[in-house]
C-alpha cells in the first residue's frame, strides 16, 4: 500500500457511493469488528455493506475482540401516535372519494391493504416495486400502475381522488402525481416524507402496524360508485392488452389488433 502498486486500490472512495457501508481493516482485530458491522449494516439498511480487507491481513492469525458472534434481524413496529392517526382517520371519514396508492413497503401488509380498499370501497393503484403484490385477476380494487409505465385507470383514479393514500411508496416520477387532492404519506424513513410530492399529511410507520390501528378508527364506505368507475375502465384497458396474448397471428387478427392499438391509443 502507498507505492503505486497496480493492485492498489481505496475502496472507501470506491465503494462510498454505491454501499451502506464501507470500512478497510489494517489489522486482524479491526477486521473482526468490521466485519460484524458490515454484515448488520447489510441487514439493517437493507443494502450493500463492503469489508475491504488488504493481503496480510487477510493471512493474519484471528485474535479474539469484543464483538457479537451471530446476526440480529430486527423486526421493529413504528407506528404513528394516536392522535396522528386519529386526524389521519378523521381526513379519510370526511373524503368520499379515497384512492390507494401502494409500494414496496407493503409487501408485509397485503391483507390489511386489502382489507382497508374493501372497507374504503376504494381503487388500489400501485408503483412498479408494488405491482409484484396487488396486480391479480382476484383483486376486486386494482386499477393499475401510474408514472411513465402506467395506464389510464392508474392515473385517472389519482386524479380523480379526494384523498391519495401513499403506503410504502416513494414513488419517483412527481409530474403523474395529483396536485389538487389531499395526499397523505406513510413511510418507515421521515426523510422520504414529502420530498416528491406536494404532500398534506406525513406520517412515520410501517404499513402493517399502521394499518392495524388505523382499521378500528375507519368509517365503511357503502358506496362503490368511485371505485366501479376506475375498474370499470381499467378492465377495458386489460381486455385489450389480452387480446394481444391470447389471439394466433393471422391477417384478420392483425387488422383486429390494428384497431385494439388504435383504441388503446385512445384510451391511454
Amino acid at each position: 500500500m502507498g507505492l503505486d502498486n497496480f493492485q492498489e486500490t481505496r475502496p472507501e472512495a470506491l465503494f462510498q457511493d454505491c454501499s451502506k457501508y464501507v470500512f478497510l481493516a489494517n489489522t486482524p482485530k479491526q477486521a473482526v469488528n468490521g466485519l460484524q458491522t458490515a454484515i448488520q449494516h447489510a441487514i439493517s439498511k437493507k443494502g450493500v455493506a463492503v469489508l475491504g480487507l488488504p493481503g496480510d491481513v487477510a493471512s493474519a492469525s484471528l485474535e479474539s475482540v469484543h464483538t457479537a458472534n451471530k446476526n440480529f434481524y430486527t423486526q421493529p413496529r413504528i407506528t404513528p401516535s394516536h392522535k396522528q392517526l386519529q386526524e389521519l382517520a378523521n381526513v379519510i371519514n370526511e373524503h368520499d372519494k379515497v384512492m390507494l396508492f401502494c409500494g414496496h413497503g407493503c409487501r408485509y401488509a397485503v391483507e390489511e391493504v386489502m382489507t382497508l380498499a374493501e372497507r374504503l370501497s376504494a381503487p388500489l393503484g400501485y408503483s412498479f416495486r408494488g405491482k409484484i403484490f396487488f396486480e391479480r385477476k382476484e383483486n376486486p380494487y386494482a386499477v393499475g400502475l401510474n408514472g411513465l409505465l402506467g395506464n389510464k385507470s392508474g392515473f385517472e383514479a389519482m386524479h380523480q381522488a379526494d384523498v391519495l393514500l401513499m403506503l410504502g411508496t416513494d414513488f419517483p416520477y412527481s409530474e403523474f402525481l395529483p396536485e389538487k387532492c389531499k395526499i397523505i404519506q406513510i413511510d418507515t424513513k421521515p426523510e422520504k416524507l414529502g420530498r416528491r410530492a406536494k404532500v398534506d399529511l406525513g406520517y412515520c410507520g410501517d404499513i402493517k402496524s399502521t394499518l392495524e390501528d388505523l382499521m378500528p378508527l375507519i368509517d365503511v364506505k357503502t358506496s362503490t360508485d368511485f371505485l366501479d368507475k376506475t375498474r370499470s375502465l381499467h378492465q377495458e384497458i386489460e381486455a385489450i392488452y389480452e387480446s394481444y396474448v391470447e389471439e394466433k397471428g393471422s391477417e384478420k387478427i392483425f387488422t383486429q389488433n390494428m384497431y385494439n392499438a388504435d383504441q388503446l391509443r385512445q384510451i391511454t
